[in-house]
């Protein structure tokens, strides 16, 4: 397995609003940014949209008790579909901005499109410590969300710490699959990679550990019509953002 390290670079920060204050995910749309945010106890969540990713203007949409603990969000086909760290899965429509949520016959924990209809997922609570990992292909039927495929990851930072589990994304030029989990002191973070049904990671990114901060969370991981990488933080005193990664 290769080693690298994450060379991360603010693009913009994402503000705290409506007392929503944990960045948990985003997702493209061309140059039109999505970002989520949960307030404390998961009962609010705010979805923003920005029309420039590069930029800070934004407009806000709430919901209430929707989404969880809005943990990783992907787009397909006019609709964001929210992992809640739950057995559903919270969609909504961008055009009309209605809610419906789709019952799972899985946890949900991380989510990113995969292909028509279908979607990457994280499938569980990690088991044996951490050093395991649970993935799945999930597709959508009807109001329902129907695991096709679960499959086992090892994690071979484990023993390191690296246990807390946060999102995950696919990136289709290289049909490869990029799961995020960050130390268990919150502080610094690894990106394993690994193809679809692979059990063992090719490759590992290691995120730079800022020091000083009390809380550096890598939470989501998303690709622009570019193939550029990004990444979003969850940090302290309102210093979430989101990052290009080289």
């Amino acid at each position: 397995m290769k080693i690298k390290p994450l060379n991360e670079r603010r693009i913009i920060r994402v503000k705290n609003v409506n007392g929503c204050t944990n960045f948990g995910g985003f997702a493209f749309k061309g140059n039109r940014l999505y970002t989520i945010k949960t307030k404390t106890g998961d009962a609010l969540s705010t979805i923003s949209v920005y029309p420039n990713y590069n930029k800070t203007k934004r407009t806000n949409h709430v919901f209430q008790n929707s989404f969880g603990h809005g943990n990783s969000m992907t787009y397909f086909n006019n609709e964001l579909y929210v992992a809640p760290c739950d057995s559903y899965c919270g969609v909504v429509d961008v055009r009309t901005w209605k809610y419906k949520r789709l019952e799972s016959d899985t946890f949900m924990s991380g989510i990113s499109h995969y292909s028509g209809t279908m979607f990457i997922t994280i499938a569980g609570i990690p088991t044996q410590g951490g050093s395991q990992l649970y993935v799945a292909i999930m597709n959508r039927v009807g109001d329902r969300m129907v695991c096709l495929k679960k499959w086992v990851v090892n994690n071979p930072y484990a023993s390191k710490g690296y246990t807390v589990t946060q999102g995950i994304g696919y990136r289709k030029s290289k049909k490869k699959i990029y799961y995020v989990l960050s130390h268990e002191s919150l502080k610094s973070n690894v990106v394993l990679r690994f193809g679809v049904g692979k059990s063992d990671p090719d490759y590992l990114f290691k995120s730079k550990a800022v020091t000083g901060n009390s809380k550096f969370e890598l939470e989501d991981v998303d690709f622009d019509t570019n193939d550029n990488m990004y990444m979003c933080t969850n940090e302290p005193n309102a210093m979430d953002g989101l990052y290009r990664v080289r």
